[in-house]
């Protein structure tokens, strides 16, 4: 099997700003210079370029950045596209990632502790919202006027809302997700349950489409093998491809007849945990869920007589191909994507608009302003279109096959997840949500019992708060869905 996506590719989606399918996002304000008088225009670049001449953050020495960024199973100074970036910026770069378990904790003990990361690059909403709350992180304003024009044209002024507090201060740059849309969904699967072929062969079977085909494929796999085909992490309880079949999703958020509801109120989030209860009594799933961790369920899916399926990202393929080689060089990974409720309906995708990531610069920061040119050089087009391409083979391609057979809908709710007033709550609320529902499944707790008692806890902890900050979001958003 072909790579997935060569490393390049992996890696520019650490580095990437804003969606792009064929072309880069700009602001208004750019297209407006572009219609400037020549004159202005000429004014302007010769200005530019006497600042620049003076500017030793543009033309000085160029310091060795330190980069702490998200977990990742592969080595970042191994990847070749660092080679790549080093030669566009003139950077040379020293790469830190957080370990793949408590990585928030890992993060605040860091800056607590005064470590001096040039910048922090793509952490979660969430760790952003820590680090923020604790004045642990610069303004940006300034910075990303004076050096960061390419990164402001290619963010949206949602995106820019979502990290400006109410004093007006920017101190985080938001990665917008590169993504497709309604008009052109080829790309918006980019993951789903992986299949060992050669088990899918032995069973004579089809890749599944909807829950029920699902179901019975675990079964006839557990059956002819003797072993629980499913495996998962205890991270993992909401599984896309599944909640897809209950009017769910990789989204939390739902409009359910224009009120903005999490998922733990959703009118089918009984019916998942109904689901997921049978799968782990009926041995359909690993009995060691609750406790394996990513790389024990993958590890597990590579094993020759382990489990048939797990759920995978595209990112994942090209350890999981090597790894099965060992085992049988004939087997290739197969995908289930999201499914439908049954034969009967049609499956849908919830496309996540927004930021799922945040970067940002601590206080303890040595060199601020060269970590932002840095990241700038990177956004400009041609530099940001040299770093993205990469080789896409058949695994990425089987994962979008069906894309047409979709009815796409848009998910704003990463926008509003940044806001302060969620932030303070709902960390501690979707663990406590996970959490139990784990526990549910585990313990096969009746199923309307143990929701209403995840409810009332998430109402008495903030959750209500929250609920009422997401409202006031989508209430004044949702013509961007």
């Amino acid at each position: 099997m072909k790579k997935v996506l060569s490393a390049l590719l992996a890696a520019a989606m650490i580095l990437s700003l804003a969606a792009c399918s064929g072309g880069t996002t700009t602001s208004s304000s750019s297209s407006s210079t572009a219609s400037s008088d020549s004159s202005t225009e000429s004014s302007t670049v010769s200005s530019e370029s006497e600042a620049t001449e003076d500017d030793p953050i543009l033309t000085g020495e160029k310091p060795e950045l330190k980069i702490l960024s998200m977990y990742q199973a592969y080595n970042y100074e191994e990847q070749p596209t660092w080679k790549i970036d080093e030669e566009l910026t003139g950077y040379k770069t020293k790469w830190y990632a957080l370990p793949a378990d408590n990585a928030d904790q890992k993060l605040l003990l860091e800056i607590s502790s005064g470590a001096d990361y040039d910048i922090l690059l793509r952490v979660s909403p969430s760790q952003y919202a820590q680090l923020s709350k604790q004045n642990a992180l610069i303004d940006l304003s300034g910075m990303l006027d004076k050096y960061g024009s390419n990164i402001t044209n290619a963010i949206s002024e949602l995106a820019w809302q979502s990290v400006t507090n109410d004093q007006g201060v920017v101190n985080g740059i938001p990665h917008e997700n590169m993504l497709a849309s309604k008009e052109e969904p080829y790309g918006m699967l980019t993951g789903g349950i992986g299949v060992r072929s050669d088990m899918l062969e032995e069973l004579g079977m089809e890749l599944p489409t909807n829950i029920d085909d699902f179901t019975a494929f675990l079964e006839a796999a557990k059956e002819k093998y003797g072993f629980a085909p499913l495996t998962s992490n205890k991270s993992s309880t909401f599984i896309q491809v599944l909640l897809s079949g209950f009017g769910m999703g990789e989204a939390e958020w739902y409009d359910i007849d224009g009120t903005y509801t999490h998922r733990i109120k959703h009118p089918q989030i009984t019916a998942y945990l109904e689901y997921m209860q049978k799968l782990y009594k009926e041995g359909l799933m690993d009995n060691d869920m609750p406790i394996n961790t990513a790389d024990n369920a993958k590890e597990k899916f590579a094993s020759a007589n382990a489990v048939a399926c797990a759920p995978l990202m595209f990112w994942d393929i090209p350890a999981m191909v090597n790894a099965l080689a060992t085992n049988n060089p004939d087997c290739k990974i197969e995908f289930v994507t999201d499914l439908a409720a049954d034969a009967n309906s049609k499956p849908t995708h919830y496309i996540m608009k927004g930021a799922n990531f945040v970067s940002c610069i601590s206080q303890s920061s040595k060199n601020p302003e060269h970590a932002i040119n840095w990241l700038n050089i990177l956004s400009e087009p041609d530099n940001y279109r040299r770093t993205y391409i990469g080789e896409e083979g058949e695994a990425y391609e089987a994962m979008n096959a069906r894309v047409d057979e979709y009815e796409p809908l848009i998910s704003i709710e990463l926008y509003g997840k940044t806001s302060p007033k969620v932030q303070e709550y709902v960390t501690a609320l979707n663990q406590a949500f996970g959490d139990s529902f784990l526990k549910a499944i585990v313990e096969g707790t009746d199923p309307d019992t143990a929701i209403a008692a995840m409810q009332a806890d998430w109402d008495a902890n903030g959750g209500l708060e929250v609920e009422a900050a997401m409202q006031e979001f989508y209430d004044a958003n949702k013509s961007y869905s």
